[in-house]
């Protein structure tokens, strides 16, 4: 809330993170916030507050972004670069004026050095070591948007993923508790991604509906699956497996690209049919 000599703005920002309002003083700014808030029925606003350029030495300024020093070492503290335009503190506003988040930039190389995240001692980002059954080739659903895919790792990899950690004394954190699923792409290819597996739990694809697009996902998926979960068991005769693998993710892409095809054609019949400038619009 400092501004000492008029030396920083406060821009008040809409929803849509317009700005809409500038301030010298912080109070004046947050009234002015809730009031427009309010009055327009918007969700919430926000305030930033704009370092006033006044002199060529200003435009060397503290950098907002962090670089992890566990990996970076030269990059601990606080580094500098070309002023762009970047607030020195931003606070997020909820409509009946309750602070969401609020962030600065304007804290002293020690105070930094005391919230510093990538501290392993502190705890915004803690790797938890968390328990985790699985078997390479099972289905599963991730909870948050409920795609289906297919668990690329086992209970034994992550009790070795856990172990290296505590005897190499690997740096890690949150981002670290993951383990690995692939996902069918309309390309036929199987996409990995690194999922926490609080998120995961173990399910089935199942066809929408009896298109063949739906089913041809299935039995890609059913071959996918299949080939791994052998491969665990025994990893010798498995080249009729690998074969079907191949085979079903062709013929779903071949599918997929079909449709797509199917779409455009649509598309551009409008165009053909078109008899005014108005039709063209969608």
């Amino acid at each position: 809330m400092r501004n000492n000599n008029g030396q920083y703005v406060y821009v008040v920002l809409d929803e849509d993170g317009y700005s809409c309002g500038f301030f010298l003083d912080y109070e004046m700014a947050y009234r002015y916030g809730i009031d427009r808030v309010n009055r327009n029925e918007e969700k919430d606003f926000q305030i930033d507050k704009q370092r006033v350029i006044t002199d060529e030495k200003d435009l060397m300024v503290k950098s907002p972004g962090r670089i992890n020093w566990n990996y970076f070492p030269e990059a601990k503290g606080i580094q500098t670069q070309e002023y762009n335009g970047d607030a020195v503190a931003s606070v997020y506003y909820s409509a009946d004026g309750t602070i969401q988040v609020i962030w600065s930039n304007e804290m002293s190389e020690n105070d930094e050095d005391i919230v510093d995240s990538y501290r392993s001692e502190r705890f915004e980002y803690q790797f938890i070591k968390i328990p985790f059954e699985g078997e390479v080739g099972l289905q599963v659903r991730d909870i948050r948007d409920g795609s289906i895919g297919v668990l690329m790792q086992d209970t034994e990899s992550w009790s070795r993923y856990l172990s290296d950690i505590s005897e190499k004394n690997l740096y890690v954190d949150y981002s670290d508790v993951q383990v690995e699923v692939v996902f069918l792409t309309s390309q036929g290819l199987w996409n990995h991604e690194h999922i926490n597996p609080i998120y995961l739990e173990l399910d089935h694809y199942i066809c929408e509906n009896e298109n063949a697009e739906s089913m041809a996902k299935a039995r890609a998926m059913e071959c996918f699956s299949e080939y791994w979960l052998r491969k665990a068991k025994n990893p010798n005769n498995l080249n009729t497996y690998a074969k079907r693998v191949i085979e079903s993710s062709r013929e779903y892409r071949d599918i997929c690209t079909e449709e797509q095809m199917l779409k455009e054609k649509k598309k551009c019949g409008i165009v053909d049919r078109a008899k005014a400038v108005e039709e063209l619009i969608c």
